[in-house]
């Protein structure tokens, strides 16, 4: 294996993992793109008075639910599933049970749901529209709720408002490495999710912490253990960090409208390193393209890649194999390019900081081991951002440094003080 090509493979690694390994990557990837994903709009003809539920479920004698998305008022809907029979309803959860029941307005999507991965555009045909009152009902079942017998809502209950810790098997290195090189493993063994630290409590603000390439919600342990537990509560996203960063993205926004349905808090906040401010970034934007209210009232980033890394663009390049991610970050990519497309509004308080002690190979300029200064500190980043601080830290070290943990404790705080910014 060449240098460049090895330098490619520990992108975001830690020392150890090295040598990862690209066998079986291949066939993985081509179970993922065996992935269906179906999107469209959904409208009401009269106001609602509840969120509007969409549903994928099979057409055979089973009629399996596979996936659904939530609405709050309408718009657009997101389904994925495996290659199969599909078909797709919606109706208005006017009680707010997760349940379909007797009379609750339904409508039922009239033609076949296309695979939109293999279209340019959403069909037109992907349209549903709520009646006022009433609608075919369906002939099956829907329990939507966390306690449901069916087997695909279980799984997404455990993984989207589950109650766990640090130490869950989850988040060992294992399924970490599958995230990247082996996804399908990492889908079936772990999965996505968003997890509470504690139970959900109504009387703090719940605080997302969402980790970068090759980590796991342990990263933030120290940050974890110093933030304000009077105030903000913790949760943490865990993602596959080797899939595309779009599919990472969505996936983080439909948890985040889940459990706002579900628990009905009213704001949170958005904290990020390295990769995972791409991803958070990126949901960000599919609720504000949308219309949907943006409960995220402060969104901070760590040593987040705006620019991307060079690194990434080599191995596109250069690897027999290519990890999807490695696209995304490639300098230039069209992901990349999408993320300030939409402006953040006023109400949403965005502040960033930076890492800038260290020295890669693979990056021009002053980095911080692993990222150069010049991705991290891109102009729209920096015109976007509120409070701007350089850390003297590498990549890692800063999400244990107290100097870290300060200035986030500043910026969670009800009135921030602005310091000045830079190194």
């Amino acid at each position: 294996m060449s240098g460049p090509v090895r330098a490619v493979l520990a992108l975001g690694c830690a020392a150890s993992a090295v040598g990862c390994s690209l066998l079986g990557l291949r066939s993985q990837l081509q179970e993922t793109n065996e992935i269906v994903y179906y999107t469209g709009t959904v409208t009401r003809s009269a106001p609602g008075r509840g969120p509007i539920l969409v549903v994928l479920y099979s057409i055979d004698s089973g009629r399996e639910i596979i996936f659904y998305d939530i609405v709050p008022r309408e718009g657009r809907y997101h389904l994925i599933g495996q290659p199969g029979g599909h078909a797709i309803l919606a109706f208005e959860d006017t009680n707010r049970d997760f349940s379909y029941q007797p009379g609750e307005p339904v409508a039922h999507l009239q033609a076949r749901p296309v695979n939109v991965r293999h279209k340019k555009a959403p069909s037109a045909d992907a349209s549903i529209v709520i009646p006022a009152q009433g609608g075919v009902a369906p002939d099956f079942a829907i329990d939507l709720s966390p306690t449901s017998d069916e087997a695909s809502v279980q799984r997404r209950a455990g993984r989207v408002g589950a109650v766990t810790t640090l130490a869950d098997p989850r988040f060992d290195k294992g399924n970490v490495e599958n995230g990247i090189y082996r996804p399908m493993y990492f889908l079936r063994d772990a999965g996505p999710g968003l997890f509470l630290l504690e139970p959900y409590d109504p009387n703090r603000i719940p605080v997302i912490f969402v980790h970068g390439m090759d980590g796991s919600p342990r990263d933030w342990a120290a940050v974890i253990d110093g933030v304000d537990r009077s105030r903000y509560q913790p949760w943490v996203y865990y993602w596959p960090t080797g899939m595309p960063l779009q599919l990472s993205a969505w996936h983080l926004d439909q948890a985040l409208e889940e459990l706002r349905s579900r628990l009905r808090f009213a704001r949170c906040v958005l904290i990020a390193h390295s990769m995972g401010g791409l991803v958070s970034r990126g949901a960000l934007n599919f609720r504000l393209n949308d219309g949907r209210p943006l409960i995220v009232e402060r969104f901070i980033t760590i040593s987040t890649p705006w620019k991307g890394h060079a690194a990434a663009g080599l191995g596109v390049k250069t690897a027999p194999i290519v990890v999807p991610a490695w696209r995304d970050m490639a300098p230039g990519s069209d992901y990349l390019n999408s993320l300030f497309a939409v402006p953040f509004p006023a109400e949403l308080e965005y502040s960033m900081l930076f890492s800038h002690h260290g020295r890669s190979m693979m990056t021009p300029g002053k980095d911080d081991g692993t990222v150069s200064v010049d991705s991290m500190l891109a102009y729209e980043a920096e015109d976007a951002a509120r409070f701007i601080y350089g850390l003297s830290e590498d990549h890692v070290s800063i999400l244990s440094s107290p100097k870290t943990l300060e200035k986030l404790n500043l910026l969670l705080a009800d009135r921030p003080v602005v310091e000045p910014t830079g190194p």
